[in-house]
């Protein structure tokens, strides 16, 4: 007799199906939530490479103008980093580097300034599995031609 209660019981216990969905929730939060976790800091990467970006072509631009009045190179990073730091350059985590004459199809330009700019990323909810450095980086080239040809139509 005690026998068949406890059978019967344990029977019941096994094929009671009330509660499978919090336990399926249970086990399945973290693996959510970390998908959450790491789709934030890929979304935070890269709005902060579309800022540097912005920075860098502010940067190019500005040597670009410096170039095109016959400027000297120190004048034109001069001009370069103060137009990326009006637009977010940092000096303490972000590099900038000019090239001037920049290289375009694999031919130096002496019209053209290129600026290469990086930042470190910190890491927030990856650094669990890898903690290598984050780095992005963003590129602009500012090409001038000259108004030799120009022509006004009246």
């Amino acid at each position: 007799m005690m026998w068949t209660l406890f059978r019967g019981g344990l029977r019941r216990c096994f094929l009671d199906q009330s509660g499978n969905v919090a336990i399926l929730f249970a086990f399945s939060l973290p693996v959510v939530a970390g998908g959450a976790a790491f789709g934030l800091e890929t979304g935070i990467w890269y709005l902060d490479q579309s800022k540097l970006q912005q920075a860098a072509d502010a940067a190019a631009y500005a040597a670009g103008i410096e170039n095109r009045a016959g400027s000297t190179s120190d004048v034109m990073l001069t001009a370069a980093q103060a137009a990326a730091a009006a637009n977010g350059y940092d000096t303490t985590t972000d590099t900038l580097a000019l090239v001037s004459p920049a290289v375009i199809n694999g031919v130096a330009n002496a019209n053209a300034s290129s600026v290469v700019m990086t930042r470190k990323e910190p890491r927030f909810f990856s650094q669990l599995f890898d903690d290598s450095t984050i780095t992005i980086r963003a590129t602009a080239v500012a090409n001038f031609t000259t108004a030799a040809n120009a022509c006004i139509l009246a």
